[in-house]
């Protein structure tokens, strides 16, 4: 009986062997159970009435539709206790069931296993994860959940996550970046390893010193413009004190900052909110996270059944036929003058046309570059102003620093250009930055398909195959690492300390080979746009942090919505 072999350790293929030889086995028992009750009728539907009782009752159709219903019983209890043997074996019998249980976990339904865990209102999955890492978690920083028959060990602890993330040998990203597919198919986000070296290598000088310096031109223009409008949407004569979601403008500021770099065209989101690229953004960002937290409803027929199929749709034929028509003006350009110009220097494109003429690939590169440049960036803008407005003498302190950097150099309308040697002075708004990245990672969680058997210092492995859950928000918050953590302290950054944080802790870029390409771009465009904004402004809040909860999708976004205030400097 093949289901005995479970309790081997079995190659992949073995085992798909075996469910499919137990599938089969079902579909015949259907067939069978049709078969009886067709005869059945026929028989009837022949013979007329069958031999009456004393009462008047049909015995022979009392004995049919008894027949009937016992043998569908039975074929049910049949399927149901081979489908149950079939999820037992899958979920303890199996090598990577085996080595997985190893590791801390709540107990698991029939067939769903954890998969409870995920419903519900989104606000309220981030905190179910962090109890339950609490409680089964606690002292492994690791917890094993089961989603119907899938396997995934979350990690909380940033030995583990260093384990995992660095070196060459586990780079396959986790099945749920398949949400992602249809916008980034197979870019640097998502691509498989090979696919992954190949176009990292292509993009790597892009993201050199050298090259980001060429940047800064863009950086200060974008950044300029955001404090315009700034002062613009908050002139105190109109109306005091008024709160809003900041967000949107952060989102649109490093868009065209995104736009100028990545592709050498200027897209002027900032003056144009109402931009349909802007939009189709705002709608993927959307249909991604319900993929991601509703995944049930990720299946053809049911996503185009409610309305998904179609709005995904718009959403990436705009993003692609806009992505599209600048590249075809890009290799025109170069067919025409021999090389591939920008706005300020060589754009990332110029990087990856250099390493392929598959347009459609470059344009999924493209779709990557946005939502990974634009919205984690804008995300961790929109945390470090939150933090600072709620920490005025934090807040004083950077402007302190800020002051002394540039007051001299200030223009009549409060303008300043930034440079690179000036970021590299701005040590405490890096350490402010780097303190809201621990807080509030823009990213909630880097995932992997484990290629190799990972041993930990414990002795338990992960084994090859299963997906790993790899969560900065709970490795960020360690106790032993960030004494007090859920206090925003900037100095644990600072030069005497951050040698005292242990690699795998904090890492709001990844970590290892295949960390975010733009982790240096992103900390030099918040530099820029902190020096903006605080040469004109102090920030202000009515929310407290204890009202906001977090909610998983492409970025950690909070609810309910930050909403700040910014008063000009006197």
């Amino acid at each position: 009986m093949e289901t005995l072999t479970f309790a081997k350790d079995l190659s992949s293929p073995q085992e798909i062997g075996v469910l499919y030889s137990v599938q089969k086995r079902i579909l015949d028992l259907l067939k069978i159970t049709y078969h009886n009750f067709s005869q059945d009728r026929l028989n009837s539907t022949n013979s007329g009435y069958g031999r009456l009782g004393n009462d008047g009752i049909d015995v022979e159709l009392l004995l049919s539709s008894f027949t009937f219903w016992m043998n569908g019983f039975l074929s049910l209890f049949t399927i149901v206790t081979l489908l149950s043997l079939v999820f037992y074996a899958i979920t303890h019998w199996t090598r990577t069931a085996r080595l997985l249980n190893k590791f801390p976990g709540p107990r698991q339904l029939p067939f769903l296993g954890n998969f409870t865990m995920i419903l519900g209102p989104y606000e309220d999955l981030q905190g179910k994860i962090s109890k339950a890492i609490s409680e089964y978690g606690l002292g492994t920083g690791s917890m094993r959940l089961w989603f119907g028959y899938k396997p995934v060990l979350v990690v909380a602890n940033g030995k583990i996550a260093e384990k995992v993330l660095t070196g060459y040998a586990n780079v396959e990203k986790g099945d749920n970046y398949g949400a992602f597919h249809r916008v980034l198919n197979q870019s640097l986000v998502t691509a498989p390893g090979p696919k992954w070296r190949k176009d990292r290598r292509s993009l790597n000088p892009a993201v050199g010193f050298q090259y980001l310096d060429g940047f800064m031109k863009i950086f200060n223009e974008q950044a300029k413009i955001l404090a315009e409008i700034m002062s613009e949407t908050f002139n105190q004569d109109d109306e005091p004190d008024k709160f809003i979601n900041l967000l949107p403008y952060f989102n649109r500021a490093t868009m065209d900052s995104v736009f100028q770099t990545v592709l050498g065209s200027k897209q002027e989101a900032q003056r144009n909110p109402q931009l349909e690229f802007v939009e189709k953004m705002k709608g993927i960002v959307k249909v991604t996270r319900l993929k991601l937290l509703r995944p049930y409803l990720d299946f053809p027929v049911i996503w185009r059944l409610f309305g998904y199929g179609d709005e995904e749709e718009k959403c990436i034929n705009a993003l692609m036929n806009y992505s599209k028509v600048l590249i075809d003006a890009k290799f025109k350009e170069r067919e025409e003058t021999g090389a591939v110009t920008g706005t300020a220097t060589r754009p990332f494109l110029a990087y990856l046309m250099d390493g392929t003429d598959d347009r459609e690939d470059i344009a999924y590169h493209i779709n990557a570059l946005m939502f990974a440049g634009a919205e984690t960036t804008a995300s961790g803008m929109n945390y470090l102003l939150f933090l600072l407005a709620l920490n005025p003498s934090v807040q004083n302190r950077l402007i302190e620093e800020v002051d002394v950097v540039f007051t001299s150099r200030l223009e009549d309308d409060q303008d300043v250009t930034v440079t690179q040697a000036d970021l590299t002075d701005l040590k405490y708004t890096e350490c402010c930055i780097k303190e809201a990245l621990r807080l509030y990672p823009p990213v909630a969680g880097w995932f992997r398909r484990i290629t190799k058997d990972v041993v930990l210092d414990d002795g338990k492995i992960i084994p090859r195959d299963a997906q790993v859950a790899i969560l900065p928000y709970e490795i960020h918050r360690n106790t032993e690492i960030f004494p007090d953590p859920e206090r925003f302290d900037p100095d644990r950054f600072s030069p005497e300390n951050r040698d005292k944080i242990p690699t795998g802790w904090w890492i709001p870029f990844s970590h290892g080979p295949r960390n975010c390409i733009g982790h240096r771009y992103a900390i030099m465009q918040m530099k820029t746009m902190m020096v903006k904004i605080f040469t004109r402004f102090t920030a202000h809040t009515k929310n407290t942090r204890e009202e906001l909860k977090m909610v998983y999708g492409l970025v950690l976004e909070p609810t309910p919505e930050i909403k700040i205030t910014l008063k000009k400097r006197t």
